[in-house]
């Protein structure tokens, strides 16, 4: 009988280590099948967070995002209290007894508190995700109080950029570009994307002129857009060459736009990505044209 009480598992060390891996109080309660099952759904949060962000084909909606929050907090409680009864249910089936100190059982809980406050590797796996997401993939920009891109973009809209796609496509005409301003790289603005390197860009009559010819609807409601020579690029009768490498951009109301009509052209390198999709506030969350 000691033989069989000294082979007891403790429960509180269940979810101790179910704080360590997912998973991982299953398997020490023998129940390993269970434990890798766990162990393989937890994976899949940030593979989900990678389709949300890298693959317009396969992204998640902002909808389906926000219902599997609730999900994701359920499996992280299920997951500890399953070791728990897990362990309980080894002892039971066997007849063991279980036997801690008060000392060890002191121990457990401040583990538990400190993995669960201090130190949790969910959260840890989570902000490293989200690093690399930031860094690497996409990242949230909020429009500041300028009316430049209105009403596409107005004041305090939250902008998704994707930072990866001009890594395997070449910029389009009519994208929104975030990029570092050539005057201040420190500073991040966003414009629309009109002049391709090597064309010619024109403001006549209050209209996008493209190598001598009038942008039409077909290129995008903004073509039609009135625009106003202001500045010293583009204007009326001057028009200007895209330099290689390089891309025109004028704000949506040029009315009030800070753009390539006053400083020239954005050079490729200052690209920081494309904005593809409005997802604050909620009443005007959407793709972005």
């Amino acid at each position: 009988m000691q033989r069989e009480a000294a082979r007891s598992k403790e429960p509180l060390l269940a979810v101790l280590l179910s704080f360590v891996l997912t998973g991982l109080g299953q398997m020490y309660a023998g129940r390993t099948k269970r434990g890798v099952a766990l162990l393989s759904a937890g994976l899949l949060i940030p593979i989900l967070l990678v389709l949300y962000y890298v693959r317009p084909s396969t992204r998640i909606t902002s909808t389906q995002l926000l219902l599997l929050i609730p999900l994701v907090i359920g499996f992280a409680l299920f997951v500890p209290i399953d070791a728990y009864f897990c362990t309980k249910a080894w002892n039971a089936h066997r007849n063991l007894q279980r036997k801690i100190t008060i000392g060890k059982r002191t121990l457990f809980i401040i583990g538990i508190l400190f993995l669960t406050f201090v130190f949790n590797p969910v959260e840890l796996v989570a902000l490293g995700v989200a690093q690399y997401v930031r860094g690497n993939v996409a990242q949230a920009f909020k429009i500041p109080s300028s009316e430049a891109m209105a009403p596409t973009l107005v004041k305090g809209d939250r902008v998704l950029v994707d930072k990866a796609i001009y890594e395997r496509s070449e910029p389009q005409r009519g994208d929104i570009i975030v990029f570092n301003y050539p005057g201040d790289p420190k500073r991040p603005f966003i414009k629309r994307l009109v002049g391709l390197p090597g064309e010619t860009v024109e403001i006549r009559g209050s209209r996008l002129v493209i190598n001598g010819a009038e942008l039409q609807a077909s290129a995008g409601h903004w073509a039609t857009l009135p625009y106003f020579n202001q500045g010293q690029y583009a204007q009326q009768g001057q028009a200007v060459t895209v330099p290689p490498d390089s891309y025109f951009v004028l704000g949506d109301n040029s009315a009030a736009s800070h753009d390539s009509r006053f400083w020239g052209f954005v050079p490729k390198q200052n690209l920081i990505g494309k904005a593809y999709k409005i997802f604050w506030p909620p009443g005007r969350s959407g793709a972005l044209e």
